[in-house]
């Protein structure tokens, strides 16, 4: 194969880069991008053990437990990242969610949730380190219809059913006897298909128009 000293050259890093990330030792994101690139392999198959920002570490928790699958399931639901990929926005009047995502951020990121300005549900999400996590897990910047999927990091019986219920609490809802989630997404709507599948639940899809736009349930 390739010398990790030709690889250095190639993407113009330091050879020790190539050797830790060899070692399976921890290197920058900013690297393990190049290094994605470069392999041809997701980014997803990289391990997550650290956040930095501002040429400084930062520790931060970045267990994938039942919560951060619920709040990842949120945002899915209500919310995406800015186009200046500073802040996350989280649009929802249910002040039960609210307070969730409100106390998952003191305690996990030590971050509050802010009202935006001039808007009654948009709830303003400023943390580097989570905006940068998110990415990683594939949340496009801007409005997500039609970009965005369930990450493969939650797909397993663990952690799936916490995003399913983030999903579903947000942008899902129940008549007579049936369950319903709406979304203009495609690839979501494929994603989501998979997921329940992972449970034995066949989903029926139909279609449906809002003023000309489609969306499927």
């Amino acid at each position: 194969g390739t010398s990790p000293t030709k690889i250095a050259k190639i993407l113009k890093m330091d050879k020790k880069y190539i050797l830790e990330a060899k070692n399976e030792k921890p290197i920058r994101l900013k690297l393990a991008k190049r290094l994605a690139k470069y392999f041809n392999i997701k980014l997803t198959n990289f391990k997550i053990v650290e956040m930095s920002y501002k040429g400084g570490k930062l520790p931060v928790k970045i267990n994938f437990d039942k919560d951060f699958a619920y709040f990842y399931g949120l945002i899915i639901g209500d919310g995406y990242l800015t186009k200046d990929k500073r802040s996350i926005i989280f649009t929802n009047s249910n002040q039960n969610l609210i307070s969730f995502v409100r106390a998952f951020l003191k305690k996990r990121y030590k971050t509050k949730l802010s009202k935006k300005w001039g808007d009654n549900y948009d709830y303003l999400i400023s943390n580097k380190s989570l905006i940068t996590l998110f990415q990683l897990l594939g949340v496009p910047s801007g409005r997500k219809a039609g970009k965005i999927s369930i990450s493969n990091y939650f797909f397993n019986k663990r952690l799936l059913p916490s995003v399913l219920s983030g999903m579903y609490d947000t942008d899902g809802s129940i008549y007579d006897n049936t369950i319903e989630y709406c979304t203009k997404s495609r690839k979501l709507k494929e994603s989501l298909i998979n997921a329940l599948s992972c449970f034995g639940i066949c989903a029926t899809v139909k279609k449906k128009y809002v003023t000309s736009k489609r969306y499927y349930r």
